[in-house]
């Protein structure tokens, strides 16, 4: 029998990894760390991003 599990977090990457997203970790420093976000963010929707050298249309 499987039984839920209890936390919230584990439930929402286990929605996630049905969506097909992956969780990815990565060490930069820290004057990198924006530009990073900013990537992984437009990974996730590249429709939305707007950064004129990144803008791929």
């Amino acid at each position: 029998m499987i039984y839920p599990d209890p936390f919230p977090v584990t439930q929402w990457r286990k929605r996630r990894w049905w969506q097909g997203f992956v969780r990815v970790e990565v060490q930069v420093r820290k004057k990198d760390a924006a530009l990073v976000r900013e990537i992984a963010s437009a990974l996730v929707d590249p429709e939305r991003v707007n950064y004129g050298v990144w803008n791929v249309c």
